[in-house]
């Protein structure tokens, strides 16, 4: 939020969609590294963290991560969205708050100054480095459509609801599920952060695969189709626990 003249109590900062937090403010001058000052509050989230709850035990170190090469421009300017779309997955989605003020910083600082991110971006990658950016890229579903177009790999059978779709061997049964169309339920998963399966919003029941509801998200198309050599599996994640 970016005001001179609003009034700073609770109720006209919230109908501002801003706030007063513990009604503690730090006051900077023009002089700060504004980057630089919310990477800082980032890892200290991070230290904070308890664990206890997935999104904010992964997704704090990896805001803080990121930040951390923003703050020398090392970056590519698709991660400035790719970041605030993860501090939407960590905020409302943890037992207590500390989730939420992780998440609040990052986003005002995409909201009031991207073009900030934007400009060190540029700067870094107007001078040569002997580190260059290297950004993990996922693998899209566009990327595995043209493999199978092409012929590249192997092609596994899914029956997910009735609904026979085929799949690469390394998509998740969670990544199958969306190709026939099914909803599964999900809170910690996210495609740019580590694997957990803590959450166990995303089970689904495999027939003839392993006997209890698995992680949607961390079990692997392939291993399911070990379970019978005509390699077709029954998903079903309309069953949940």
């Amino acid at each position: 939020m970016r005001s001179s003249t609003v009034r700073w109590d609770f109720d006209s900062l919230s109908k501002l969609g801003s706030g007063l937090g513990t009604a503690a403010v730090i006051v900077m001058d023009k002089s700060t590294d504004i980057i630089r000052a919310i990477a800082r509050l980032s890892y200290f989230y991070k230290h904070e963290s308890c664990g206890q709850c997935t999104p904010c035990r992964e997704g704090t170190g990896w805001m803080w991560r990121v930040l951390e090469r923003m703050v020398e421009g090392r970056a590519h300017k698709r991660e400035i969205d790719l970041l605030f779309d993860v501090s939407k997955k960590i905020e409302g989605h943890t037992i207590c708050a500390l989730g939420d003020a992780a998440a609040w910083p990052v986003q005002g600082l995409i909201t009031h100054f991207r073009d900030v991110i934007e400009q060190r971006i540029d700067q870094y990658a107007a001078n040569p480095h002997p580190d260059p950016v290297r950004v993990r890229r996922s693998e899209r579903h566009d990327d595995i459509g043209q493999k199978r177009r092409f012929g590249e790999g192997e092609v596994t059978k899914i029956l997910v609801d009735g609904v026979e779709v085929d799949v690469p061997p390394e998509f998740t049964l969670l990544q199958a599920c969306e190709e026939a169309g099914a909803e599964v339920p999900r809170f910690c998963y996210h495609e740019r952060l580590s694997i957990a399966g803590n959450c166990r919003m995303c089970l689904v029941e495999v027939k003839g695969g392993p006997p209890k509801p698995q992680a949607s998200c961390a079990i692997a198309s392939r291993i399911c189709a070990l379970a019978r050599p005509a390699r077709r599996r029954k998903c079903s994640p309309n069953r949940r626990w």
